[in-house]
């Protein structure tokens, strides 16, 4: 799947539009009777000589004393932000906290009685060591030399903001993208260089230290946030896999990701092939030579294994009385367009979080990217069966590949049937 253009890049471009226009607008209006706080109002009519006319709202001063509650939004604390009394189906802007630069966002929603939407939008806030890595992007620096430096300061910086979250993810995504395809050893060097930096960002993301950003970031921009690092992290994994010789297997284990790659001639194929290959680790998948030599390209074969430590809970939809109790994992062969169903399924071992003292489940976080680039997923047991459980693990068999978690039903330890979860092709 191609990410070169995620709604995370078109909300970025929009924001730095919205904050060049938001400085400009401020400093016109400056005045003894201006109001500190500004909203957009959605409504606005622009004028053929407006230089703002591709903006969907002008920025303009409203006094809070002309309003009425019945048609607005109360004044209210929002992510440690005072939030002026606002119209409704009008913009509130105010400058950012947390040392971040530019201004955060919340629109009063167009309903009686009126109600803010959701979250303040603070993807614009973004801390200076972050502003001068998207600098350096937008300059080309090479992808690797991004990556190393992003890792060093996520390494040394608690990530105090969604947005600088947010923003971490989205230029992951961008350096993943792979490029031309160039066989030599100096390419294979950098492309195993620029993979290794890509996974130690993971890594730190996914640390504990930076779980307020991750709260901060409201229910659904949490679950399409941690997609897309998964997104990238099996795009990159798949560029390293194209560079491995003809049946080898390349490990690598970072704090809360491990990997494995590996690369094969179908033909030569013979048993199974696990990954990762040692013993080290419950965790894993099993492919008999028959399901890779259906999913073959020509004579070779491209396979990623994935597993993240911490992931799980930002991935939402998890059904009522139930938990992720495993790590997610992720299986990939050849490229991100994931098969129907594998005419010879895969099994995959996974280490259970906690004794399991209810039913276990084997789902797979499906997700889906619409038009827009919004990622939807929901957690579904389609294709998969548990082919036997106990206390320590599960083992099951999917029909197909995809990013796959054990879930533990803790409200009825008599395996009650889960209706609320997705089942069927």
């Amino acid at each position: 799947m191609n990410f070169a253009c995620t709604k995370m890049c078109l909300l970025r471009i929009f924001y730095a539009y919205s904050v060049v226009f938001a400085i400009a607008t401020l400093s016109e209006a400056a005045s003894p009777l201006a109001q500190p706080s500004s909203i957009t109002s959605k409504d606005s009519s622009h004028s053929n000589d407006d230089t703002t006319n591709n903006l969907p709202g002008r920025l303009v001063q409203h006094s809070s004393d002309s309003l009425t509650a019945t048609e607005s939004c109360s004044s209210i604390m929002g992510l440690g932000i005072r939030w002026p009394l606002t119209p409704k189906g009008a913009t509130a802007v105010e400058q950012c906290l947390h040392n971040t630069e530019g201004f955060a966002h919340w629109t009063c929603g167009d309903t009686s009685p009126p109600r803010w939407d959701g979250f303040p939008n603070i993807t614009q806030c973004t801390s200076s060591w972050m502003h001068d890595i998207r600098q350096k992007a937008d300059r080309h620096e090479k992808p690797e030399n991004l990556a190393e430096e992003l890792v060093c300061q996520i390494s040394k910086n608690v990530i105090t903001s969604a947005a600088d979250l947010w923003s971490a993810v989205d230029l992951l995504t961008e350096i993943a993208m792979p490029g031309p395809t160039v066989v030599d050893d100096t390419k294979d060097t950098s492309v195993e260089k620029l993979t290794n930096q890509v996974l130690k960002a993971g890594s730190n993301l996914l640390d504990v230290r930076h779980n307020t950003s991750w709260v901060e970031l409201g229910e659904a921009d949490r679950a399409e946030t941690a997609t897309a690092l998964i997104a990238a992290l099996e795009t990159t994994s798949l560029t390293l896999a194209e560079s491995v010789s003809s049946g080898a297997i390349l490990t690598s284990l970072e704090k809360n990701i491990g990997m494995s790659v590996g690369k094969f001639q179908t033909a030569q194929m013979e048993g199974k092939v696990t990954l990762p290959p040692h013993n080290d680790t419950v965790d894993s998948i099993q492919f008999t030579a028959g399901a890779l030599q259906n999913q073959g390209l020509g004579n070779m074969v491209k396979v990623v294994f994935l597993a993240y430590s911490n992931v799980g809970p930002y991935l939402d939809s998890v059904p009522a009385g139930m938990v992720i109790n495993s790590k997610v994992i992720t299986a990939a062969v050849n490229d991100m367009h994931r098969p129907g169903r594998l005419k010879i399924p895969v099994t995959i071992t996974l280490e259970h979080i906690a004794p399991a003292n209810g039913r276990s489940v084997c789902a797979f976080w499906d997700y889906k990217a619409d038009t827009a680039m919004n990622f939807h997923g929901v957690w579904s047991t389609r294709g998969c069966m548990v082919v036997r459980s106990d206390s320590q693990k599960t083992v099951c068999q999917c029909e197909h590949l995809a990013n796959f978690a054990v879930l533990m039903n803790v409200t009825d330890t008599m395996g009650a049937r889960i209706s609320n979860i997705q089942r069927g092709w």
